[in-house]
């Protein structure tokens, strides 16, 4: 259930709330006041954080590459990357990110 449509059960059953001596308005204020969600900074931050491993990491994060030769030119075909290093790079960080928001 999203937060709006709590908001939204809550404002449809105010009788209800009302037998528990609680204003309804009280409640939606509560709910307002609810932390929640992921916001622009968090993914911002993330994303940063994430730059600066994979930055760090550098070639390691490439497993494989095909060159060919075109004249006097050396041409990249194709490059492979190593999924599960970009993967734990990624899980970590955002295992450290969890921690950091639960301290």
């Amino acid at each position: 259930m999203t937060k709006q449509q709590l908001l939204d059960k809550l404002q449809s059953s105010e009788e209800l709330v009302k037998i528990a001596y609680v204003p309804v308005s009280e409640v939606i204020n509560w709910v307002n006041e609810l932390e929640g969600g992921i916001t622009q900074e968090m993914i911002n931050e993330i994303a940063d954080t994430l730059q600066d491993e994979f930055s760090q990491e550098g070639v390691d994060l490439i497993s494989d590459y095909d060159l060919s030769m075109n004249h006097r030119e050396v041409e990249l075909d194709s490059v492979d990357y190593d999924d599960s290093r970009i993967k734990r790079i990624v899980h970590n960080v955002l295992e450290d990110y969890l921690e950091k928001e639960g301290d």
